[in-house]
């Protein structure tokens, strides 16, 4: 299943996927999570960058390589293969 078929899919229910938003900082509480995206500094490359901030009840890690540094923002250990 390709990213375009799930981003319909999750179109269709209201959701969306992000891509070229690089996640910044995930805080979790009240029963949502507010994860701060966008680009550290000027320097970091990518006109498609997108800053900003996003409320979710849900988020899935999808970030590959990246995993195991977003899972240590909410204090959760990955392995690191």
């Amino acid at each position: 299943m390709g990213i375009r078929h799930c981003r319909g899919r999750l179109g269709r229910l209201g959701e969306e996927i992000r891509t070229h938003a690089p996640v910044r900082s995930i805080e979790a509480g009240g029963g949502e999570f507010l994860i701060r995206t966008g680009s550290p500094d000027a320097r970091t490359p990518g006109p498609r960058a997108r800053d900003g901030e996003l409320r979710a009840r849900r988020i899935v890690n999808a970030a590959g390589a990246w995993s195991p540094e977003i899972a240590r923002m909410l204090g959760v250990s990955l392995p690191n293969h």
